[in-house]
């Protein structure tokens, strides 16, 4: 992805494991426990709009900056792969209830 190393710790591994650690829980009960869809969805939504916000101020911004809004980019589409997964987490193991159950 990018190597940018703060002491022993590349960043980019640092940020994958922290989305993962604290989306993965986060959209897993969302999705489990929740039952109105909006409200499961509000994790997902604000990541999208971030990565097409970051995307846009990517393409208008210059210099330096630009740099700056593809790594904010990258990292918020991280955390969308992460809700996308939890969904399809979700979805297989409903669809194993639902034939387990009969109907």
């Amino acid at each position: 992805m990018f190597d940018i190393w703060i002491g022993n710790i590349n960043l980019a591994v640092a940020f994958l494991a922290a989305a993962f650690i604290i989306v993965l829980p986060i959209q897993l009960l969302l999705c489990f426990k929740v039952k109105k869809l909006i409200v499961r969805l509000i994790p997902m939504l604000v990541t999208a709009i971030s990565t097409q916000i970051f995307g846009l101020l990517m393409i208008y911004s210059g210099g330096w900056n630009t740099l700056g809004y593809v790594l904010l980019m990258i990292m918020s589409c991280v955390l969308l792969a992460a809700s996308l997964f939890d969904w399809g987490i979700w979805a297989v193991v409903s669809k194993i209830r639902r034939k387990r159950n009969g109907t």
